[in-house]
């Protein structure tokens, strides 16, 4: 089945209105980037190996975000074990914060700077997500939208809107290397099925029933527009969205 799909992927990263440096960064198939995009990027990739898609968001309350966002989305890229699995991806994980939490300790320029992550793996096995802190992922299916991701802060309920913006872990943001638990589902693969990952640099600013509405009108236009809506709010954090959409080879 999976030797007839595709996956469309659009994305896009920005500083948004107010912050002068982009502490996000995405990884679009093994491609990472934090440099501002002029306007989102769409690609179709066929499912002959496995799409990795992340959004990482550097911990903006601490020094050097921009590095501790660039640093997970390469070492994600570079390092995560197969066969993916639950137990893979929380060992890549914490090796991940440890190798940052050390990364930090030698330079006091990036003490205790930290990175959230939400990310998707797709593959001929199906759908694996995975996100540490409050950067999201949620499913599109049958017009209707639902979280996936698990909030990393307290009093989280699921509701779409963050009771704080402290998060209870991440990537790196201490001093001392502790384990962390990443959240993990597991999807089928099924064609028209979409997922939006994202910094809540979106979340925070639009709300989930105008992020459904655009969901459900637009395809190919849903990433700009979702920023457009990010920057009418005033634009007031590093705003990254990516979209994949799985599809028949042949549709197009």
């Amino acid at each position: 089945m999976s030797a007839d799909l595709q996956i469309r992927i659009s994305y896009l990263t920005h500083n948004g209105s107010v912050r002068t440096v982009n502490q996000d960064s995405i990884l679009v198939n093994g491609w990472a980037r934090c440099a501002p995009m002029a306007s989102a990027q769409n690609d179709v990739v066929q499912l002959e190996a496995p799409i990795l898609l992340a959004v990482a968001d550097g911990m903006g309350g601490h020094a050097a975000g921009d590095v501790a966002s660039q640093f997970v989305a390469m070492q994600l890229s570079q390092n995560l074990c197969h066969p993916i699995c639950d137990e893979t991806i929380s060992t890549t994980l914490n090796g991940i914060n440890r190798d940052l939490v050390e990364f930090s300790r030698f330079n006091s320029s990036y003490s205790a700077m930290g990175s959230t992550l939400a990310g998707i793996v797709i593959s001929s096995c199906g759908v694996i997500g995975f996100n540490v802190g409050d950067s999201r992922i949620y499913r599109f299916r049958d017009e209707f939208i639902r979280q996936l991701s698990i909030d990393d802060v307290p009093n989280s309920d699921q509701s779409g809107r963050k009771r704080s913006n402290i998060v209870t872990q991440a990537l790196g943001g201490t001093s001392d290397i502790t384990e962390i638990e990443p959240h993990v589902f597991q999807d089928p693969l099924v064609v028209g099925w979409r997922y939006l990952i994202c910094s809540d640099g979106l979340t925070d600013f639009v709300d989930i029933d105008e992020i459904e509405n655009v969901l459900v009108r637009f395809s190919d236009r849903a990433v700009s527009l979702l920023y457009d809506l990010a920057m009418e709010q005033g634009g007031g954090d590093n705003i990254s969205i990516i979209i994949a959409e799985l599809e028949n080879s042949t549709s197009g």
